[in-house]
């Protein structure tokens, strides 16, 4: 039973890390669009790929 109780924190953990990882590149993504720059959309969807992909891992 311990290990479940274990399990549930690492998966909580790692779903707060990746969402504080998704938050910062948004921030990135709009600091950019008002300094004027271009963020490709390209990035942005192979990105959130790399997030969804390690959530599903």
């Amino acid at each position: 039973m311990h290990d479940a109780a274990g399990s549930s924190w690492a998966a909580w953990m790692c779903g707060v890390v990746l969402s504080a990882a998704a938050v910062v590149y948004v921030i990135g993504v709009v600091a950019a669009f008002r300094r004027g720059r271009w963020w490709p959309v390209e990035r942005v969807a192979c990105w959130t790929a790399g997030l969804v992909a390690a959530a599903a891992a």
